[in-house]
């Protein structure tokens, strides 16, 4: 970085200060600091009225998660919100959705205007991949709410789903398209919605024809395939997340659930934890093949109605756990500067350029992580296909040249308004990217993608061009220094 490239149009003048030296000792501090809860399995259990906690490989019981226990009256759903980490919960009882510190579990209060004025009975919810916004699940109203992702205003219906619904129960976007699939239990399958303008598109596929009473649903990591959770065949359904066509029941999935609802994928082993409200367990399946592996760590005893469940964020990614980060670090890429304030933002491009042994799709999550190591800026994930580029841009809440508004069919981070920077970690979606797929189908390496972009400077065509590091198989970062990092 001591002597900034250039493309094309743009003279780059880097702001950093410190050098290498400043970026290596960041790296190092950011690979030891390790937070108490990264990486837990949480699961709203509606009978106990609160999220009760599991350590993320052994399943061991830690205990009800800081004050959920005194805030909430029937959790149904959970997930983090995708900037600042704070954990959101539908709460059926008390018509609303509650926001807790991620980190503490301290109750912060009810989220913006999701109370009972605006919401009878969520059931789920999903932030906006684009606009951060979020999205519930209103039972009583039939429709799909939206909420501004950062104050919680509300915005109002999103697009069709009041006319296209009739018993709408959970909600996802589709990682390849960027659609929205909401399950309706009471007309028994999944529909599509365009992700942008709410417009109904269709039944998804087979859904219609093969589920009794869908539930939760989450798409594949790797093969992008949808998987249902279906109470009324107890079992978990596998369908082409591209055409629809049913796959069949997932594995051994139907002999070894009773009353299938939330799942998650193990980030680490991308099996599939299902959780069964009436055996009051979390059940695990190979992700790969659906053998049942048998129930998950100390769940069985420590759960009365578990219904959703979501792993915590790794900090962002699980380089602050050493062990994990020299097992993985030769299978991820960096970058040591991004910049994000209200007159500079970054770009950064992808490309699959089609290489033999390569595989025809390939994706990948990006982590945008602040300077200081306290949280992420913001994260997304996205694919590419063979001979595709993408563009991602990261910018804040208040930009007002790289916004929801104006970037709209491209992958965006967006954070808090003000002056941020830090580091970028792009992680691969596979579980195994050094291992071809299929029949001789190639690998889903990142390395093997072509990766640029720079800081540029809204206005003035300046700026300075990007690192991406690929291969660190070798490296180590060693903390010869005091500097504080890039100011």
């Amino acid at each position: 970085m001591d002597t900034p490239r250039k493309f094309p149009n743009i003279p780059f003048e880097s702001p950093c200060k410190g050098g290498i030296i400043a970026l290596i000792n960041i790296l190092f501090l950011m690979l030891f600091l390790v937070p108490a809860h990264s990486g837990n399995l949480m699961v709203s259990d509606s009978s106990s009225t609160d999220i009760r906690e599991f350590t993320k490989n052994a399943g061991t019981f830690v205990g009800s998660f800081g004050e959920t226990s005194a805030n909430l009256a029937d959790p149904v759903w959970l997930a983090f919100h995708p900037t600042t980490n704070t954990l959101f919960v539908a709460d059926q009882g008390s018509d609303d959705i509650r926001e807790f510190n991620g980190t503490s579990g301290a109750f912060i209060g009810v989220f913006g205007n999701t109370g009972s004025s605006n919401l009878q009975n969520p059931s789920a919810f999903v932030f906006h991949p684009t606009t951060g916004n979020l999205l519930v699940v209103d039972t009583v109203n039939q429709d799909i709410r939206e909420f501004n992702g950062t104050t919680g205003a509300f915005i109002g219906i999103f697009g069709e789903t009041t006319d296209e619904v009739t018993r709408p129960i959970n909600l996802a976007f589709h990682p390849v398209t960027g659609n929205l699939f909401v399950s309706d239990s009471s007309n028994r399958d999944i529909r599509e919605f365009n992700g942008i303008t709410g417009d109904f598109i269709d039944i998804f596929g087979e859904t219609a024809d093969s589920l009794n009473n869908p539930q939760a649903f989450i798409f594949h990591p790797t093969t992008n395939n949808l998987f249902v959770s279906d109470t009324g065949n107890r079992d978990v359904r596998e369908f082409n997340g591209t055409t629809g066509d049913l796959i069949g029941s997932f594995g051994q999935t139907a002999a070894n659930l009773s009353s299938p609802l939330g799942m998650v994928f193990h980030p680490d082993t991308n099996n599939l934890l299902v959780a069964d409200s009436s055996g009051r367990e979390i059940r695990e399946f190979n992700g790969t093949t659906g053998s049942f592996i048998g129930v998950f760590g100390q769940t069985d005893d420590n759960l009365l109605r578990p219904e959703s469940l979501a792993f915590s964020p790794n900090t962002p990614f699980e380089i602050f756990d050493s062990a994990v980060f020299n097992k993985n670090k030769n299978q991820r890429v960096v970058s040591p500067y991004w910049q994000s304030d209200s007159s500079v933002y970054t770009f950064m491009a992808v490309s699959h350029p089609s290489l033999t042994g390569m595989n025809a799709q390939i994706g990948m999550s990006v982590h945008a992580v602040l300077n200081d190591r306290s949280a992420l800026f913001g994260s997304t994930e996205f694919t590419l296909n063979r001979g595709d580029t993408r563009r991602l841009f990261i910018a804040g809440f208040d930009n007002p040249v790289i916004n929801s508004t104006t970037i709209v069919n491209e992958p965006l981070i967006s954070g808090p308004s003000g002056a941020y920077h830090g580091q970028l970690v792009i992680n691969n979606k596979a579980s195994h990217p050094n291992v071809e797929t299929g029949n001789d189908e190639g690998y889903q390496d990142i390395r093997m993608m072509s990766f640029w972009g720079a800081i540029v400077i809204q206005g003035t065509n300046t700026g300075f061009a990007m690192e991406f590091i690929g291969d660190n198989q070798d490296s180590r970062a060693v903390n010869t220094s005091n500097f504080s990092g890039i100011n």
